[in-house]
C-alpha cells in the first residue's frame, strides 16, 4: 500500500506541477505510474495479511494420540488456549488406541486417567505428526498430563 500511495503522490506532483519544461514532468509521470503498476502487482501477489487464509493453511496440526495396552479404557480432558485468548475444551473417553485432531491452534494442556485397573497408558502430543510431549503411566499412577506451549513444550 506504501508503494501505492508514493506512485499516486508522484502522478499528482507531475499533474500539479507547470512551470518549467514537460520532459522531467513526463518523466515524473512515468516513474509514478510505473510505482502505482509495481505496487498493485505485489499487493496481489502477496499472501493475506493476519488472519487470512494463507496464515490458516499455514496453521500447525495439532493432535493427541493416546495408546499403550490395547483396548485400555480411559477418560480425561484437554483445552486449547489461542494466542487471541479464545479457549476451547473437551471431556473425552474411549479405548486405546486413539488419535483426536483439534480443530483450534493455540497452547494444549491434556489430562488422561486410565480406567482400568493394569495396563500401560501413553499420552503424546503431536505437532504436524512429530512428537513434541510424551508422558506414560507408570506402576500405580493411573493419570497422565502433557502440555504444549505453542512456543515451545512444557512437561
Amino acid at each position: 500500500m506504501v508503494i501505492i500511495a508514493i506512485g499516486l503522490i508522484l502522478l499528482i506532483g507531475a499533474g500539479v506541477w507547470r512551470s518549467g519544461p514537460s520532459g522531467p514532468r513526463l518523466l515524473i509521470a512515468f516513474v509514478g505510474g510505473s510505482v502505482v503498476i509495481t505496487g498493485i502487482i505485489t499487493a496481489l501477489s502477496l499472501p493475506e495479511l493476519a488472519g487470512g487464509p494463507q496464515l490458516a493453511a499455514d496453521a500447525p496440526t495439532l493432535r493427541i494420540r493416546i495408546s499403550g495396552t490395547p483396548g485400555l479404557h480411559y477418560q480425561g480432558a484437554w483445552a486449547v488456549t489461542t494466542l487471541g485468548g479464545s479457549a476451547a475444551s473437551a471431556n473425552i473417553r474411549g479405548t486405546t488406541p486413539h488419535l483426536y485432531t483439534m480443530s483450534q491452534q493455540g497452547d494444549l494442556d491434556v489430562r488422561i486417567h486410565r480406567l482400568s485397573p493394569s495396563g500401560h497408558l501413553i499420552l503424546e502430543i503431536l505437532v504436524n505428526g512429530q512428537v513434541v510431549a510424551k508422558r506414560e503411566s507408570s506402576g500405580h499412577s493411573t493419570t497422565v498430563f502433557a502440555s504444549y506451549e505453542t512456543n515451545g513444550v512444557s512437561g
